[in-house]
């Protein structure tokens, strides 16, 4: 018998699938490199094998918008079967801490105001009470001047009482339904917080126990940074300071606390392949006719960033700029905390004197105003990014332009505003203007003239632009006659004048020039 059940137990060991075990880990985000339109996540820490032999490995609460094919898993000591990720719906949801903190106190607060309306609803029953009961003993009983008096006397007193407490008690009721819509917006921002989480699940052979090292890498959506400006100009004798800060929004359901951040201007998981040289060949045009049809576009999906999202605290900091090869790297030294939210956080990236040369500007036949303009020379050094800036001159805002760093000219120009103190007008001379038929062509003499004002108390440097068109046919002519001194570009049609008004001077500028073309042909200006 005993011989028997040795053998069963061999035979039922043989029979027996091996249970491979499951060892769960609760891991976080420890380092994110941050790129234009995605993330990549970094996890490190330590778990302890018991056994050897093949087990699996669940690393818990991933974000949902991982991209599975971008799970890069090593574990120290272990050799890696196979990585692959899956739904959890019975997991932890992203419910992050904060957003905890607040769904409590909303749960609380409603409950408060719940029994404050309870209140009311007492109160209020216990005045109607009181008229009810008014009204019944005047009907029911003949009462003499003096019982008249004391039942009003005592309905004032305790009626007082009454409306005063129901008024103490809509105030607090209307406090405490300010305060739950505060909470609810704040919880609305903050975003969903009830999705199913990912899990990545690594299938392992350990040939011994111990502790392991392991290091996980993936992409992720829903995160992404742009960069933006902050230009000062204190005032026309010291050069520009530029502040260059990341605008980063993540909503990946998960906060990133104390992480190592990187922001790169790589563009992850775009089309990387070079475009093919072909054969390009010229045909005659078949001409047909059909009705157009508009077709639908359709748009890639983005990460949105509203311009009019509030901005957390700006983390001051001294960065470490890398460049690669295909890439500009902005290491952040301090570690930083990025919640789940729809709010952005402004990080300080660097902050660069810029050398400039201060001009007024103006192109009168576009309007007529005098623009006070920041010069930046040899501007490409400085390594800048597309990106939005915010102009302030003499500590006053005067608004926001686009720095467009991919811009081929030499000398950034940035406009501080308009100045009020410099008058400036433009208007044709129509003594001097007339149109006249000679032969088989027409002749249109045009004459426009410009009239300055400064009345600043210090002279200014002024340059004025303005053109005369250009032809691009044969039978269209267009002559200078007279520029006023100023420096002409017929490629163009651009004419420059670099003027100088003193306090209180005025000058005039006038320039003529004339159009010839066909008589049987009309000429439009673009």
């Amino acid at each position: 018998m005993i011989k028997f059940s040795k053998i069963s137990f061999v035979l039922l060991c043989m029979i027996m699938p091996i249970v491979v075990q499951a060892l769960e880990v609760s891991s976080k985000v420890t380092e994110v490199t941050l790129y234009p339109n995605k993330a990549r996540e970094t996890r490190t820490g330590k778990i302890s094998i018991t056994q050897t032999g093949e087990q699996e490995i669940i690393f818990r609460d991933i974000s949902r918008f991982i991209d599975p094919h971008s799970i890069q898993v090593s574990i120290s000591g272990l050799n890696i079967l196979s990585v692959s990720t899956r739904v959890n719906y019975l997991g932890k949801k992203t419910d992050q801490v904060q957003m905890k903190v607040w769904k409590d106190s909303l749960e609380n607060i409603q409950e408060t105001r719940a029994w404050l309306q309870e209140k009311i609803a007492v109160a209020q029953g216990e005045l109607k009470l009181y008229d009810q009961n008014l009204t019944i003993g005047g009907e029911q009983t003949s009462l003499y001047p003096k019982a008249v008096e004391d039942l009003a006397t005592l309905y004032k007193n305790k009626t007082i009482k009454i409306r005063e407490q129901i008024f103490q008690l809509k105030k607090e009721d209307k406090s405490l339904g300010e305060t739950i819509q505060k909470l609810q917006a704040q919880i609305n921002t903050a975003g969903p917080n009830n999705q199913p989480v990912q899990e990545i699940v690594v299938k392992t052979v350990a040939s011994k126990t111990g502790q392991s090292d392991y290091q996980i890498n993936y992409m992720v959506s829903q995160a992404g940074w742009t960069p933006m400006y902050d230009i000062f100009s204190k005032n026309l004798t010291q050069p520009l300071q530029l502040k260059m800060k990341a605008q980063i929004v993540q909503q990946t359901g998960y906060d990133w606390d104390n992480v190592k951040l990187t922001l790169s201007t790589a563009q992850p998981q775009q089309n990387q392949k070079m475009p093919e040289w072909s054969t390009e060949y010229v045909d005659f045009k078949q001409e047909y006719q059909y009705l157009r049809k508009e077709s639908a576009g359709i748009k890639a999906p983005s990460l949105s960033m509203k311009s009019s999202a509030a901005y957390d605290q700006v983390e001051e900091e001294v960065i470490q700029i890398v460049e690669t090869s295909t890439a500009q790297l902005y290491q952040i030294p301090r570690s930083q905390n990025i919640a789940s939210t729809n709010n952005a956080k402004l990080v300080d990236i660097s902050e660069i004197e810029m050398p400039s040369i201060y001009k007024y500007e103006s192109v009168p036949k576009r309007d007529l105003f005098i623009y006070l303009v920041a010069k930046v020379p040899q501007w490409e050094s400085y390594n800048l990014l597309n990106g939005k800036a915010n102009i302030f001159f003499e500590d006053t805002y005067v608004g926001q332009i686009y720095l467009d760093a991919k811009s081929v000219v030499d000398t950034l120009n940035i406009s501080l505003g308009k100045d009020e103190l410099v008058f400036i007008d433009r208007k044709s001379i129509n003594d001097y203007t007339s149109k006249k038929l000679i032969g088989s062509n027409k002749r249109e003499d045009k004459t426009i003239e410009i009239t300055l004002k400064n009345n600043k108390k210090a002279s200014v440097d002024i340059v004025i632009n303005d053109q005369i068109p250009v032809s691009r046919q044969k039978d269209i002519e267009v002559i200078l006659n007279d520029s006023d001194k100023a420096v002409y570009n017929s490629e163009n049609g651009k004419l420059e004048w670099n003027l100088n008004l003193k306090p209180g001077e005025s000058k005039k500028i006038r320039f003529n020039y004339t159009i010839k073309y066909p008589s049987d042909k009309k000429i439009s200006l673009q």
